[in-house]
């Protein structure tokens, strides 16, 4: 059995599917509720996660390749979403339609492999899962079978609603719910974490807190690399074979 169960520090847990109209067992029918979720997982094993009320999950750690996974891994970060967001945030659409079953898989695949104690959920992007039962059930076999995902969600559209609005559909649903936008009375929250940590510039959207500058980081890298070279001092004979 796998066992990715948190203590008090658990940040939160994504939807699970399983939901009305779809097949049980799909995407890992489980204990639903808003303790602990149990997944059943690609390789036959149980990953769980438990759902601690007041805390965030990410889509942040919802990183889209195996560096940025496994860096939230080792935080502690108990749920990795691959979102349909990589539309935006990787492939550099405007919106999160047009991104693709096939563009997806590589990215979760990088995830699932880097994570060791974070169930990786991915996204059913729009068009793969809605005209029946039997597409979701086939989409999500993909998903496990070629990119180890532990768990799948179908991508929806309640983000940004107001707060009593999330609080009352947590109140009413068996499911644990996560909030982007939809403040504290959801049971987990989600943020992009190229919008959280830094990487995007410009303007944000208001419910996101930024936690670091990773794009000042990387362009003062870049800039200190570049001013090495033309000076000559990089490559030094440290460097040298």
């Amino acid at each position: 059995m796998l066992d990715a169960d948190a203590d008090s520090s658990v940040i939160g847990v994504a939807f699970f599917p399983a939901r009305r109209g779809l097949p049980r067992g799909v995407c890992g029918e489980g204990a639903f509720g808003r303790t602990t979720v149990a997944v059943v997982c690609s390789g036959g094993g149980i990953r769980s996660a438990t759902v601690t009320k007041g805390h965030a999950m990410s889509e942040q750690p919802a990183p889209y390749d195996m560096y940025t996974a496994a860096t939230f891994d080792e935080a502690g970060i108990p749920v990795l979403l691959i979102g349909d967001s990589a539309s935006n945030d990787v492939f550099g659409n405007k919106t999160s339609l047009p991104v693709t079953v096939d563009q997806l898989l590589p990215l979760v695949r990088a995830v699932s492999g880097a994570a060791r104690q974070a169930l990786a959920i991915a996204d059913l992007p729009f068009g793969s899962y809605e005209a029946s039962a039997e597409q979701c059930f086939h989409t999500a076999v993909r998903f496990m079978k070629e990119a180890g995902a532990h768990a799948v969600k179908p991508e929806g559209g309640e983000e940004m609603v107001p707060e009593h609005v999330g609080a009352e559909i947590t109140r009413s649903v068996a499911v644990p719910t996560v909030g982007i936008g939809a403040r504290n009375g959801c049971d987990a929250q989600v943020l992009v974490w190229q919008d959280m940590a830094g990487p995007r510039t410009g303007q944000l959207p208001r419910f996101v807190k930024r936690y670091a500058d990773v794009h000042g980081v990387l362009r003062e890298a870049a800039q200190n690399f570049a001013a090495d070279v033309a000076k000559g001092t990089f490559p030094a004979p440290e460097h040298t074979f």
